[in-house]
């Protein structure tokens, strides 16, 4: 072989490349069937020879790059070969052995009987097999031993409980059924109920919304205007009925009669009117869910006028308010129809008309409903007047008692813009709605006027009946059209429901007896504000959730319907 000058970088090694690459290829293998052992069997020999092949493999490598002795490099690189063949045949054969044996049956241990107590496995009807005595007892399928037996463990484990006893993972949740409720959301024009229907041994009782210290919130909206503590803020409810008399100009008491416009006008600001509806939504809803432990409701109803056609404008908004209050894909339903589901406490057939008398806050709605197999549909036009109601009656009453006062003090009381005038008045507003309420109940009621004017005074249910005597016998009128328009006469109906705060008033039955006669008699159930979304809360959660139609409810043997959670609502004092 020819020397190599001093300072020149070595001859590659050409005799030592045919040997080189099988040499790694059955190193490598040598080494990762090493390593595969050890890593199965954890024997520190495996290891061991792991990394003696790999180290041969690098120090041949090496080697055969700059090596002054070839001769050596290549007797190793020969070496390796040799035992890397042996010692793969031995790792492939061992790690081989090692599969088979992990992939083969366990060998039984002892095997001792043990009584099981736990349930029996299911059986199928082809495994079951009947005595040939006519016995009741089946026999055991032959696929299983005639005797329960459990191997003996090799070392302790601790026993597994039976399956009830069994703890659940925190990710599984108690049966469904138990947490399914329903939700009906009554937005009205002065006012707005909220109603639950919870499960209670089997039947749905419906549980009204608390709204502080009422069931009822005013639908009311108050824009708040900015100051240096905190930023503007759109309040609903009573907090925008406290907070209005301060800037009245902030306040509109009533958006759903604002449905159709684009805006709403709040002192120096303007919302769009599904800004307002949003939020009068949201409270209701998480008023709910609060009420309700946060657990969301499996179905939602919103309630509408019945003059709402279901592709119409109205409610459209409605539902663009409920989507942006967070309300998800809400059921629509007609009031007269929640109504009359709320108020059937007797069985209906199939035929059989009801009309309802719906008489709330601000607007008066009436409606012929015929019972069909599926529910209730409506018969004719709908009627009543979208601006009579019982704000009517509290301004006319507040008007009386205003008269009674001193005549500077009432101007003030109307005109005045300073703080404790305006104060004043607000609460004399509050004061004779109050009053209407009582004289449903009481022949007469106490009314307060507070300072400056600090005057007490009462009212009689006369002289209610006379300011509001004439607006009732109007509502009566156009709810007798609304009957002739189904082509029915009065007795033909099968029942007459009253609801809504106003229908309350003893004068409004009175009226209704007195033109369309007392057959049927006119039937109000339970608090009638709360009567739609009762109905509502009921009908989607009998449908929706038990898929059987609301008014087929069972009867006992007196004829009452077992279910009466809607008359169980106290009417209000």
């Amino acid at each position: 072989m020819p020397e190599r000058a001093v300072g020149t970088p070595p001859t590659p090694l050409l005799p030592l490349r045919p040997i080189l690459w099988p040499m790694l290829s059955v190193g490598t293998l040598t080494a990762v069937g090493f390593w595969k052992l050890a890593r199965a069997t954890g024997q520190r020999r495996y290891f061991t020879w792991t990394t003696i092949y790999a180290g041969a493999m690098l120090a041949a490598i090496l080697g055969s790059i700059g090596a002054k002795s070839p001769s050596l490099v290549t007797l190793v690189a020969l070496l390796e070969w040799i035992g890397g063949t042996l010692h793969s045949v031995v790792a492939v054969t061992a790690y081989r052995r090692l599969q088979l044996a992990a992939a083969a049956p366990t060998a039984p241990a002892a095997k001792v009987p043990v009584s099981v107590p736990a349930a029996p496995a299911a059986v199928t009807p082809e495994e079951t097999k009947r005595p040939p005595d006519g016995g009741t007892a089946p026999l055991v399928s032959r696929r299983e031993p005639p005797e329960p037996e459990i191997a003996v463990p090799r070392r302790e484990d601790p026993p597994t409980p039976p399956h009830e006893d069994r703890p659940k993972p925190p990710h599984e949740d108690p049966p469904k059924l138990r947490h399914e409720w329903a939700l009906a959301i009554d937005f009205g024009t002065t006012a707005t109920a909220a109603v639950a229907a919870v499960r209670n041994g089997g039947v749905w009782q419906v549980e009204p919304v608390r709204f502080g210290d009422d069931n009822r919130m005013p639908s009311m909206v108050f824009w708040r205007t900015p100051d240096r503590e905190q930023p503007g803020q759109l309040l609903v409810g009573s907090d925008a009925e406290a907070w209005a008399a301060g800037a009245p100009a902030n306040l509109e008491p009533t958006p759903k009669r604002r449905i159709g416009q684009p805006t709403i006008t709040l002192g120096d600001r303007t919302i769009p009117v599904v800004e307002a509806i949003t939020e009068i939504l949201r409270v209701a809803y998480l008023g709910a869910l609060e009420q309700r432990a946060g657990n969301p409701p499996s179905v939602i109803c919103l309630t509408h006028p019945a003059r709402w056609e279901p592709d119409g404008p109205e409610l459209e908004i409605l539902a663009a308010a409920a989507r942006a209050a967070g309300i998800p894909e809400p059921i629509f339903m007609s009031e007269p129809e929640a109504a009359a589901i709320g108020y059937a406490a007797r069985q209906l057939r199939p035929g059989d008309h009801v009309a309802v008398f719906d008489f709330g806050g601000g607007t008066l709605d009436t409606a012929v409903l015929r019972r069909t197999d599926e529910g209730f549909q409506l018969a004719g036009m709908t009627g009543g007047n979208p601006f009579l109601g019982g704000e009517d009656f509290d301004i006319a009453l507040y008007e009386f008692i205003g008269a009674l006062l001193d005549p500077d003090a009432w101007h003030r009381l109307r005109t005045s813009r300073e703080r404790s005038w305006v104060l004043a008045s607000r609460d004399l507003r509050v004061g004779a709605r109050k009053a209407k309420e009582r004289l449903s109940t009481r022949m007469q009621a106490p009314v307060y006027v507070p300072a400056p004017v600090d005057h007490s005074l009462q009212v009689t249910r006369d002289q209610l009946n006379s300011l509001i005597a004439e607006r009732i016998r109007f509502g009566v009128r156009l709810f007798s059209e609304t009957i002739s328009r189904a082509g029915l006469q009065p007795s033909q109906l099968s029942a007459i429901y009253l609801v809504g705060g106003s229908s309350y008033i003893p004068l409004v039955s009175t009226e209704i007896t007195q033109q369309l006669g007392d057959q049927p008699f006119p039937e109000r159930l339970g608090d009638p504000k709360l009567a739609v979304a009762a109905g509502a809360a009921q009908a989607v959660a009998l449908r929706h959730l038990d898929g059987v139609e609301p008014t087929l409810r069972p009867h006992t043997a007196e004829g009452r319907v077992e279910d009466e959670s809607i008359a169980d609502l106290d009417p209000p004092a």
